[in-house]
């Protein structure tokens, strides 16, 4: 995991959805963060980490190494913290499973940490919808390897040591910045696009995959596939800025299910404070505009 103080409760929603759903396995969660990180909350991810029979190892970096570095909307600044994995987690480990916050694990992921990235450098689940030459034209590669989003990655480590990937991604991001557009995510299909194993949607199974409009112009085979990873998604991604946390989306899709998880979590308290403070919200300035009402309509026609 790699976050600020901003996303650290959300994690903690992630982590308690993962150790329900692999009460067989162990982990050694390595949490890459900065300074702003209050003690008591370190303390809280050390008491769920231990109470689940696994490991908390936590590396702060310098984050004013990145505060220079272009951002995207609703992403903060610590989804750079990501690139320099290799360098910061210990060189006895060849491998490791990346996850973005708001995600929630519904089932085992021992089958992805054992899958073989067959020489790859990672393994990452493919994204139809960023498939506009621009996309291409603006990275500086061949569209024929497609753009994969980095929700999930299953890294190896090795691989990235041996390329030297977290030098080579911060020099590409200095040297890059005006073509960057979805940060730590345009840097690993920029760097890595010909050593990408492309890994089951069900690992990283976007709350959009049940649009209409996302799948409708793909191949019979990748509607087959979206469909049968709906019904047993391993790992949830609500990858776009409406978010399950927010009051507005009680509605949208795995919303409940992220509620659930929430519920069971020791951040329950306080992330119930800011569902108070967006229902407060929504009776004092109505959140129900004309165009959330025309993209609330959009979504509910095509899902």
């Amino acid at each position: 995991m790699a976050c600020d103080r901003n996303y650290a409760p959300f994690y903690g929603v992630l982590l308690t959805s993962l150790f329900i759903n692999n009460q067989k396995n162990q982990f050694h969660i390595h949490w890459i963060t900065d300074d702003t990180i209050p003690q008591k909350v370190k303390d809280k991810f050390i008491r769920l980490v231990s109470k689940n029979r696994s490991k908390l190892s936590i590396y702060e970096i310098d984050k004013s190494k990145v505060t220079d570095f272009p951002y995207h909307g609703h992403i903060n600044y610590a989804a750079y913290y990501n690139l320099k994995i290799a360098d910061i987690l210990p060189q006895d480990m060849h491998r490791v499973i990346y996850l973005d916050g708001d995600m929630i694990v519904d089932g085992d992921i021992r089958p992805l940490w054992e899958m073989d990235l067959n020489g790859n450098a990672c393994g990452m689940v493919w994204a139809p919808d960023w498939n506009e030459p621009f996309i291409f034209e603006r990275l500086g590669y061949d569209p024929k390897y497609g753009y994969y989003n980095n929700g999930t990655m299953l890294y190896d480590l090795d691989y990235l040591r041996e390329i030297h990937y977290s030098k080579k991604a911060i020099e590409y991001v200095n040297t890059a910045k005006q073509y960057l557009n979805m940060m730590d995510q345009d840097v690993a299909n920029a760097l890595l696009h010909t050593k990408i194993l492309r890994l089951p949607l069900q690992y990283n199974f976007q709350s959009k995959f049940l649009w209409k409009s996302y799948w409708e112009d793909h191949s019979e085979d990748f509607k087959k596939e979206i469909l049968e990873a709906a019904h047993h998604p391993i790992i949830i991604h609500y990858s776009d800025k409406r978010k399950p946390w927010q009051i507005e989306n009680i509605n949208r899709p795995y919303t409940k299910l992220w509620y659930k998880y929430y519920r069971k979590s020791p951040w329950r308290c306080l992330l119930r404070i800011g569902y108070i403070r967006d229902w407060a919200k929504r009776i004092f300035k109505p959140w129900k505009t004309k165009d959330n009402l025309a993209e609330e309509a959009k979504f509910l026609t095509k899902r």
